[in-house]
């Protein structure tokens, strides 16, 4: 799953959601179930985008030297290197007080997570970046659900479309809503240089490829033929 979570894979929500409503999608949940899963339902969590108390970021060269807080995957901590800065994994829990006493300049969420944690009282800089487009797997125990009665699989089945259905309204709102607020709160929003950003990640779909295999090749490929 590591290979979804690369920068700049999907080039909108329109564009992530074509792919994991296709035979992509199909195909990532029989390779779950394989391992003892079945996959109810994706569900977007919204673009991610970069904050830090020091500049603007507008090309690579402006993360040099930030120390940015990263969760502790290996996707994320090869993103943000790769883009130029100093990726710190941390706990969320952690993260406003070591922004707060600057233990790290800035870190990097989809605009509902800075908002609630109030990210913008210790954050001046809101970097448009949208490196990261991340889908939450809803997951059941494939033994427990062959054991759950028809009637139960559907009702969780119809309840899991109408969550991403909701899901999705709530992430396209905030590219708004929860962005007005924001800049409200006094944070300065800029754009990036997405291309500059785009050229300076590309390394990591080979690195990828060598080390999962033919088969993330051929995933690069079908998500690529979908935009």
């Amino acid at each position: 799953m590591t290979i979804f979570e690369l920068p700049y894979l999907f080039i909108s929500s329109e564009h992530q959601h074509k792919v994991y409503n296709s035979e992509i999608g199909e195909e990532i949940a029989k390779l779950l179930e394989k391992h003892g899963f079945v996959a109810i339902q994706y569900l977007e969590m919204g673009a991610r985008n970069i904050t830090n108390s020091k500049r603007p970021i507008v090309i690579p060269e402006d993360l040099k030297g930030l120390k940015l807080r990263v969760p502790d995957t290996k996707a994320s901590i090869d993103a943000l290197g790769a883009m130029g800065a100093a990726p710190t994994p941390m706990a969320f829990s952690e993260l406003y007080m070591a922004l707060q006493q600057k233990v790290v300049d800035g870190q990097e969420n989809p605009f509902a997570n800075i908002y609630s944690a109030k990210f913008y009282e210790v954050q001046k800089y809101l970097t448009l970046s949208g490196h990261q487009r991340l889908e939450q797997l809803v997951l059941f125990s494939r033994d427990k659900w062959n054991k759950m009665p028809r009637e139960y699989k559907d009702a969780i089945m119809e309840a899991a479309v109408e969550a991403n259905t909701y899901i999705q309204g709530i992430v396209a709102e905030g590219d708004t809503t929860l962005l007005n607020k924001l800049k409200e709160e006094g944070m300065e929003v800029n754009e990036v240089d997405q291309n500059a950003f785009i050229e300076v990640v590309k390394p990591l779909k080979q690195k990828y490829i060598e080390e999962y295999g033919q088969k993330a090749k051929e995933f690069f490929d079908k998500i690529e033929s979908k935009k």
